[in-house]
């Protein structure tokens, strides 16, 4: 028997196709396991486009890292080199993509949230007090469905779409002569997966903690380097010990990725690896270097800007920046009908009006950039897949 597909709160009906793939894979059914996943993750997504509050997502969506983390783990076993970069991606978007959380403008909508936030907590309370939680468990799934129903109608989800499917002929032809890695963990061992004119290669490279061991021995080098003074012996040593730990750790995630050859890179780390700087390994120091927190984020900051309907466009040059006017006059060309705030501005764009209060919904403040690693990572830890 399926997991209901209407019956009951999203957060059931997730946790119930978790159980249900969880289930198929004990059977050694592998495609209805992944199956079973993919329409748990439908239920997640629908959740979190409609529902406008932190809080309410949670419920639903936190299971989502769980299907995904399990969708790769079956791939990693017994799927291709596609297929695991698909779900690798798939744990990235749950993880990486939250969506924003706003407030609707609908009056009614924005009702119909605050009495599923009350039915949930008479749901908590009703659990925690032992008492019956099923009036209150059907409660909340009749204002889900009216949520999710109004939110559709008013086009509200769609505006705030967290991620876009996986989509690898695309991506192949954005890559065209570069190549992408993607790092991931599973279990306590590390993989890759590269694409290279459109073709995946899985590689599986080892125990991840020996090349934590060596990212840590690299590192150390690195910091011993820069507090080496002027001593010559110091800087001598220093030197030589960190150009043994690049190689070492180059031969760990590089080398074993014949097919890369010299191309252009666009990496995907995992875990400890979003230490790594990557143009220290011997193979990747005279070559460009991106690195990404996910395939798919590359690939939506490297097509066309999306338009906003909330809006106009903010570019703002810093002062004191040797490349913010030149900066500046890429994003206006881009968007020529953005606000453009700069000492020296560009032909390009409208200047602000005296006293104007118009309300811009982007803003991009130009940057100084320099050599050509551009490091993409965020600040907080990105996820990795177990």
């Amino acid at each position: 028997m399926s997991p209901p597909e209407r019956g009951g709160t999203a957060e059931l009906r997730v946790a119930a196709w978790h159980a249900e793939a969880l289930r198929r894979w004990a059977d050694a059914d592998a495609p209805g396991a992944l199956a079973a996943a993919r329409a748990g993750l439908r239920v997640v997504r629908d959740q979190s486009d409609a529902l406008g509050t932190v809080e309410l997502r949670a419920h639903a969506v936190g299971h989502g890292a769980e299907l995904a983390a399990l969708g790769l783990r079956i791939t990693v076993g017994h799927g291709s080199a596609a297929a695991v970069l698909a779900w690798s991606e798939e744990f990235r978007a749950h993880s990486l993509e939250r969506p924003a959380a706003r407030p609707p403008n609908d009056v009614a909508l924005a009702a119909d949230l605050y009495r599923l936030r009350q039915a949930n907590v008479a749901l908590t309370d009703a659990v925690a007090a032992g008492r019956d939680p099923r009036p209150s468990v059907t409660a909340c799934a009749a204002l889900e469905r009216a949520v999710r129903d109004r939110a559709r109608r008013a086009n509200h989800a769609r505006q705030d779409r967290p991620h876009d499917p996986h989509d690898q002929r695309q991506l192949v032809e954005t890559l065209g002569r570069r190549a992408l890695v993607s790092y991931l963990i599973n279990g306590a061992d590390l993989h890759a997966v590269s694409l290279v004119d459109g073709r995946a290669r899985r590689h599986d490279l080892g125990p991840g903690d020996v090349v934590g061991r060596a990212l840590d021995q690299l590192r150390f080098a690195a910091a011993r380097l820069a507090r080496s003074g002027r001593d010559a012996a110091s800087v001598a040593a220093a030197r030589a010990a960190l150009a043994h730990s690049a190689k070492q750790l180059g031969d760990l995630v590089c080398a074993p990725l014949a097919e890369i050859a010299d191309r252009d890179l666009v990496v995907v780390p995992t875990g400890d690896l979003h230490l790594l700087p990557w143009s220290l390994l011997p193979a990747l120091r005279a070559r460009p270097v991106v690195v990404a927190p996910s395939a798919r984020l590359w690939l939506r900051a490297s097509g066309p800007p999306r338009r906003s309907d909330r809006g106009s466009v903010l570019l703002v040059a810093g002062p004191r920046l040797r490349h913010a006017r030149a900066e500046i006059i890429a994003l206006a060309r881009a968007y020529p009908q953005a606000v453009v705030l700069s000492r020296k501005p560009p032909q390009l764009g409208r200047q602000p009006s005296p006293g104007s209060t118009e309300r811009s919904s982007r803003i991009w403040p130009a940057t100084a950039a320099s050599g050509p690693t551009i490091r993409c990572s965020p600040s907080w830890n990105s996820p990795t897949a177990r």
